[in-house]
């Protein structure tokens, strides 16, 4: 019989859940290590993702209840035509989600562990990462207009980045920046900026270069 493998997960994310879900179904042994961080304020998720979250916790009504998104609207190019497209989906921030998701439990019988899962920063020392690009995203608060459509979200590109807008409880949005600043975007948006009446509140979520951008975590040794 094979000594049972202890696994270590750091994080209090939804990734971190998922992981210790599955590793605790497999029969591993399970060690948590929570890593405090600040909450995404909205998340869609599509219906693919839907699924594997479902086969992953075993719960068939996990995202009952949560706003739908069936409806994507595109303006991606100078001059380009609105193009409106099926979507399937769900909001919920990272708060509502994780409550949604079972807490997992400790089973290993020992506190040595034989592998270590990072789920959330900050990561160890010996881990660098490899950044491919510039880019900077911010997530801000919005107060959409009575008119807009609840169910669809908004796609729109610029020369100097692009916005995405999906709406949230009552009349609030959130709108994603990527590249440019709001205020540099919207006064040259239009689609983005026919669905907002205005700025609800400061940016919650900035998000740097190194959080924005694509990029690969490397593991050097001590042979490096």
């Amino acid at each position: 019989m094979h000594p049972r493998i202890n696994i270590k997960v750091v994080g209090d994310g939804v990734a971190a859940r998922g992981c210790a879900r599955l590793l605790d179904r497999s029969g591993f042994g399970l060690m948590l290590e929570g890593s405090p961080r600040p909450k995404i304020p909205a998340i869609m998720i599509g219906a693919t993702t839907q699924g594997l979250f479902r086969d992953t916790f075993g719960r068939a009504d996990l995202f009952r209840g949560l706003p739908a998104i069936t409806r994507r609207v595109v303006a991606w190019g100078p001059g380009s035509d609105e193009l409106t497209l099926p979507h399937s989906a769900v909001i919920a921030s990272e708060e509502d989600l994780l409550a949604r998701l079972p807490s997992p439990t400790e089973s290993a019988e020992t506190t040595d562990a034989n592998w270590t899962i990072i789920a959330s920063r900050p990561l160890p020392e010996g881990c660098s990462e490899q950044h491919f690009g510039s880019r900077t995203a911010r997530a801000v608060p919005v107060r959409l207009r009575e008119d807009a459509d609840r169910a669809a979200c908004w796609v729109e590109s610029m020369a100097a980045g692009w916005l995405f807008l999906i709406p949230c409880a009552n009349d609030g949005g959130w709108l994603l920046e990527v590249g440019a600043p709001g205020d540099m975007l919207l006064p040259g948006s239009r689609l983005v900026s026919r669905q907002i009446a205005k700025a609800a509140g400061e940016a919650v979520l900035s998000i740097d270069p190194a959080e924005a951008l694509p990029r690969v975590n490397v593991w050097r040794t001590d042979s490096e």
